[in-house]
Order: structure tokens, then C-alpha cells, then sequence
């Protein structure tokens, strides 16, 4: 599987979540996670549909907390 949402998805689990990624030092390492419901790609997908344009990023509205639906938006 590989989409521009499925590659988001990805990115957003390896700098939250594995120390070895290259931005974890910005995230994982900040205590910043994602949400138990965003294990899943297809809740994610369910959650934040597609972004409205290909220059879209996933965004955290208040960038001392976690990545969820109530606190992320492209």
C-alpha cells in the first residue's frame, strides 16, 4: 500500500515512534505519540479522509500534543 495519506500516516508512526528516525528528537523524543486509534491506516483514513491538495501536510493544531483527530488537520 502506498498512497500520499498511507505515507503520512507512516511518517507521522517513525517520528513519533521509532528513535531512530531522523526527526524523532522533534517528537517521539518530546513525548509527543499518536493516538491508540491511529495503529489502524484505515481509521486514520476514516478520521481525516484525503487532504484537500497534494501540498497538504498533516498539521497539529496545538504542537505540544499528540497526534489525534481532535487535534490534527491538513
Amino acid at each position: 500500500m502506498s498512497s500520499p495519506e498511507y505515507n503520512r500516516w507512516y511518517n507521522m508512526h517513525q517520528r513519533c515512534g521509532n528513535p531512530k528516525a531522523d526527526n524523532w528528537k522533534w517528537y517521539g523524543a518530546r513525548g509527543i505519540r499518536v493516538c491508540p486509534e491511529w495503529s489502524s491506516f484505515e481509521q486514520f483514513q476514516l478520521d481525516m479522509g484525503s487532504p484537500p491538495t497534494p501540498l497538504h501536510q498533516l498539521d497539529r493544531i496545538d504542537s505540544d500534543k499528540d497526534y489525534c483527530k481532535a487535534n490534527c488537520r491538513w
